[in-house]
């Protein structure tokens, strides 16, 4: 069964000084986004990629099968291109600056997501698989009972789930840097659990299940590939770095 890839293009590197969408920022010469497109052209498990670009980045972009322009935040963004989107089909929504992605690393998140009977999967990556691997990476951790985790940068899930539930990740997506405002969401017990590193993984499954109203899970993936993004110039530089090494 294959699924579409959404590529979320957009956005700036913090602290750089240059107004290109990061999208298009080179990396090692390659549009950074154009790697992200070839990782899942290249992954079977993928039928139509679509990306979400600037105007301006648009001629710049090789191997989508639709380009959509953006308009508006990220989440307008996301919502624009699942009207596109086969909604019979689960979707793979994909962060446009992971660019050490690769195929593998997508069908292996793919294949675990399609074994499990739900309507969204969200990855995480367990910190000491990210610090193997890649030990000069900074990156945010959340302790729960069964260790300590970063989250990916993709998601696979049946888009009615997200049509279904736009008034909810917009507040999400709008209060995220607010704990407070985020506590009304999520309920007081579930950050307190949090904060003192007692919630399970099961907990925050059913709490986003219970919000979404359809089944979501977790899916623990042994490629930090999907949880390193490009944020500030020290992160482009590491990449780039870790790329020239690549067998």
């Amino acid at each position: 069964m294959q699924v579409d890839a959404v590529i979320l293009s957009g956005g700036k590197i913090k602290d750089y000084d240059t107004d290109i969408p990061k999208g298009i920022l080179p990396v090692n010469g390659r549009p950074m986004v154009n790697i992200i497109v070839e990782a899942a052209r290249e992954c079977s498990d993928i039928e139509k990629i679509y990306v979400v670009a600037e105007e301006n980045m648009a001629k710049k972009i090789v191997g989508a099968d639709r380009i959509i322009i953006s308009n508006g935040s990220m989440v307008e963004n996301l919502f624009n291109a699942l009207n596109d989107v086969d909604k019979k089909k689960k979707t793979l929504v994909i962060s446009g600056d992971i660019p050490l992605l690769t195929s593998e690393a997508i069908s292996d998140f793919i294949q675990i997501c399609l074994a499990k009977n739900a309507q969204g999967y969200y990855p995480i990556v367990p910190k000491e698989v990210v610090e193997k691997k890649y030990s000069q990476t900074k990156r945010t951790y959340v302790k729960v009972r069964e260790g300590t985790f970063t989250g990916g940068n993709l998601i696979l899930i049946e888009p009615q789930v997200l049509l279904e539930n736009k008034e909810l990740i917009e507040r999400i997506f709008s209060y995220r840097k607010s704990p407070v405002k985020l506590a009304k969401i999520l309920g007081i017990k579930v950050i307190i659990k949090l904060i003192f590193k007692r919630l399970k993984i099961k907990e925050a499954e059913d709490l986003l299940s219970r919000l979404a109203g359809e089944k979501i899970v977790t899916v623990v993936s042994q490629y930090p590939e999907i949880g390193i993004d490009v944020d500030k110039i020290e992160d482009l530089k590491m990449v780039e770095e870790y790329m020239r090494n690549r067998v």
